[in-house]
């Protein structure tokens, strides 16, 4: 029997939402594919994100953007695709292009730049723990690259990460290790991570504790759980994955439908930011001070509305 894919609600964190999340309206268009067709057309030749497409007059991208893709925007590119449904075995297209190719020639990218120890950048160990959770979620889903896979796991898994994101990422690429059934004692590490982000001050260190204790718990031992309210937060002052990591933990441990009616303001407050002009080189995407930041807005974005929240609601469907 395959391995369960791993839990969607992991990873971690939300571009500035520009319009507030009271007064929702209806909004002309779901914005998770229009997202996703701004990432596969912003792909390079190589299989990596990160730097323009010779085609592409994106603004910000500017003259002095870097011409080499790099791992961090290729690692969030792939972990939304697939947050999506697709895979390296998808025969489905987004603007033309082929998905399953996409996914295939960006996770070959991504397996060249690690080494034997499993590290893909040792002067980036955060970038490293998302690297790794790109090949688990390729694993989990398709049972294919599992030796870059378990080497990148073992790698993460030993690391010592002393800031805050760094352990969220850590303490989701274990989790993702726990539904693959790569690594062992995955509770007791998750919930080790969790009480070390209690001691840190800050909101985003207490919903990743939040977010890891939830994981830590034995699906068994859920049922009856104390649930809490979505507790008020200023979404304008929260980056790309911070919102991520709000939007995750609050749904793991949020009253359903209150959460849920939360959930579909902010889809419809960051469907109203998004880039929609149309012809335009940008179109799909949300605003960064970078061609990167671009890039990695829109993956996280395109992440957290897609599978952040598993029920469906009819404004969402095309008519």
């Amino acid at each position: 029997m395959p391995p369960l894919p791993p839990f969607r609600g992991e990873m971690l964190i939300a571009a500035i939402l520009c319009l507030s999340l009271q007064a929702p309206a209806q909004p002309r268009h779901d914005p998770v594919p229009e997202g996703l067709r701004y990432l596969v057309v912003h792909q390079a030749d190589d299989g990596s994100w990160g730097a323009p497409p010779p085609a592409c007059t994106c603004r910000p991208a500017g003259s002095a953007a870097s011409r080499e893709g790099d791992l961090e925007s290729t690692a969030w590119a792939i972990v939304s695709l697939m947050g999506s449904g697709y895979q390296e075995t998808s025969d489905k297209e987004l603007s033309g292009r082929d998905v399953g190719k996409v996914l295939r020639t960006a996770l070959d990218w991504l397996v060249s730049k690690q080494d034997k120890d499993g590290v893909f950048n040792r002067n980036d160990p955060v970038a490293n723990a998302l690297a790794a959770l790109a090949l688990m979620d390729a694993y989990g889903y398709t049972l294919k690259r599992k030796e870059p896979a378990v080497r990148a796991y073992a790698w993460v898994e030993k690391a010592e990460f002393p800031t805050v994101l760094g352990r969220i990422r850590q303490g989701m690429v274990i989790e993702s290790g726990k539904m693959a059934e790569i690594g062992q004692g995955h509770d007791e590490k998750l919930l080790a991570l969790a009480k070390s982000l209690e001691k840190e001050e800050g909101d985003v260190p207490k919903w990743g504790s939040l977010l890891l204790k939830e994981f830590g718990v034995p699906y068994k031992d859920k049922r009856g759980r104390p649930r809490m309210g979505v507790p008020e937060v200023e979404p304008l002052k929260l980056s790309p994955e911070t919102l991520n990591v709000f939007v995750t933990a609050t749904h793991l441990r949020s009253d359903l439908e209150p959460w849920h009616d939360w959930y579909l303001k902010m889809k419809e407050a960051l469907a109203r930011c998004q880039r929609s002009e149309a012809k335009t080189c940008e179109s799909g995407s949300w605003d960064g001070e970078s061609f990167r930041d671009r890039l990695r807005a829109t993956a996280i974005h395109c992440w957290t509305l897609d599978h952040r929240c598993p029920y469906s609601d009819s404004r969402w469907r095309k008519k």
